[in-house]
């Protein structure tokens, strides 16, 4: 599953030119490893598509935990402080593609910030949720956190960097 969140600004464009390709990052559970579960069953791409988007017939409440906690102005301005060291290093180095890790890596960390805060403006748990979740972690209790049961679908948040 990739939701994909455009942070437009022209100052993008003109790196691409200082860098000489085109690159950008994805993130989100995305292929490969990380995204198969650990029961085998429904994807981490299938089960986070349902809580991003939200599910009727399941009767499932959208959660976005990537496009709500990308898309605030205030998440925009700490990002890109982060990447702009990335990029200061870049120039000292040579290596610009430090500019892309280092703001692949703050979505990332803004992504996973809305897990631990259950957030931003996620409906909370049915009571049918919470007992089904005590009944199935009778020792350790069920957890009363949205999105927040084994902890697969958290893990399963990367970025990677892509050259055009």
């Amino acid at each position: 599953m990739e939701s994909i969140v455009v942070f437009s600004d022209k100052g993008l464009k003109n790196l691409d030119a200082l860098f000489g390709s085109r690159r950008y990052v994805k993130v989100g559970v995305l292929a490969g490893q990380k995204n198969q579960r650990d029961d085998n069953t429904q994807n981490n791409a299938t089960i986070g598509a349902v809580h991003e988007f939200g599910s009727i017939t399941k009767k499932i409440p959208k959660r976005s935990f990537i496009r709500n906690p990308l898309t605030g102005m205030s998440n925009r301005e700490e990002v890109f402080q982060k990447a702009v060291s990335g990029f200061n290093y870049g120039m000292e180095s040579g290596n610009f593609v430090s500019f892309w890790d280092a703001l692949g890596s703050s979505l990332v960390e803004k992504i996973l910030d809305a897990f631990d805060q259950s957030g931003p403006g996620w409906a909370p748990l049915a009571e049918s949720t919470i007992a089904a979740r005590k009944r199935r972690h009778s020792r350790k209790g069920g957890g009363e956190k949205p999105l927040i049961d084994t902890g697969q679908l958290r893990r399963s948040i990367s970025y990677k960097v892509v050259s055009e």
